[in-house]
């Protein structure tokens, strides 16, 4: 077995994109990894095709609209853009854009309507054309807007379901090299039946796409809801994880006169518990916890190396 144990890997790397992820207009849902990327822009087509449908509006009945077409080149340019992203997998350069370019050319194009309605003489019918064409164009918005991000969601949903899938993988093949696997296989399911399934019920009862938000900041499987119930998935695995392999060992290498380096190694890992346990549900800074977490994995790496050699 210790043989065997030598060969685990003691600390899966932490994952990376599940918190902030890529975030589509102030307050929006923020997507995971590449996971939702296709879903993101699908809400920057909708977002888009809104703007422009304003800015369109605004140049076919206001005379001085005419300079309102370099927003919307613009606009199109930035989406062509943001879809090459998309195309390639490039969720940094999507993020960079998005915010960097994309959303700044949103914000000047708003100004710019305002400053046209502003100084433009409108007669009272070009008014009522306006609040038509923008009441037809925000119903259009809404709808696609809440179709992607439920398609967003269900992204989220599926990418928690396959990370919680590679989790009992490991946990099963932990198992067969002869750890007690108990506690990780009652962690997934607890998070299952704590995030994924609540989210999943938040998302199917989601009449429109507050609620959509709403249910993406309430349940997360990491570390990324700022207000919501956040698990700590990640933290919590390794720390079993580590646990359990130390309790595999902690007999042999006590015998081998290795029990300071045992009692070293549960340090770490009892101060990142301590830290998790005080956190609860909520969002905090891990860079400790996981600080605590990799000291707790090279220990046991030279713990067992050390057995190995004795």
């Amino acid at each position: 077995m210790l043989f065997a144990l030598l060969f685990v890997p003691l600390v899966s790397a932490a994952p990376q994109g599940y918190g902030p992820g890529v975030p589509v207009g102030k307050g929006a849902v923020r997507y995971t990894n590449g996971e939702g990327l296709a879903s993101a822009m699908d809400v920057v087509n909708c977002r888009t095709d809104f703007t422009v449908g304003v800015l369109d509006s605004m140049i076919d009945r206001v005379p001085e609209a005419s300079v309102l077409s370099d927003n919307v080149e613009e606009l199109d340019a930035d989406t062509a853009q943001l879809q090459g992203y998309t195309d390639a997998g490039d969720v940094d350069g999507f993020k960079t854009y998005l915010r960097a370019t994309y959303e700044p050319h949103l914000r000047d194009a708003k100004q710019e309507v305002l400053e046209v309605r502003r100084t433009a003489n409108l007669s009272n019918d070009t008014r009522t054309e306006l609040r038509s064409d923008y009441g037809a164009l925000r119903t259009q918005y809404d709808g696609c807007n809440f179709n992607g991000l439920k398609r967003a969601a269900q992204a989220k949903v599926d990418s928690y379901d396959r990370f919680l899938d590679k989790a009992e993988e490991r946990a099963n093949n932990l198992s067969a090299k002869g750890v007690e696997t108990s506690g990780l296989l009652g962690l997934i399911s607890d998070a299952r039946s704590q995030i994924v399934g609540p989210l999943q019920s938040a998302l199917a009862a989601a009449d429109n796409s507050s609620d959509v938000k709403d249910a993406f900041g309430q349940y997360c499987l990491f570390n990324g809801c700022p207000e919501g119930m956040n698990f700590h998935f990640a933290a919590k695995y390794e720390l079993e994880k580590l646990d359990a392999i130390l309790d595999a060992v902690d007999e042999n290498a006590t015998a081998a006169g290795l029990g300071d380096d045992v009692a070293a190694i549960q340090g770490y890992i009892d101060s990142a518990q301590s830290a998790l346990d005080a956190a609860g549900t909520s969002q905090f800074n891990d860079k400790g916890v996981w600080n605590d977490i990799r000291d707790a994995s090279n220990g046991l790496k030279d713990l067992l190396a050390a057995l190995r050699s004795s």
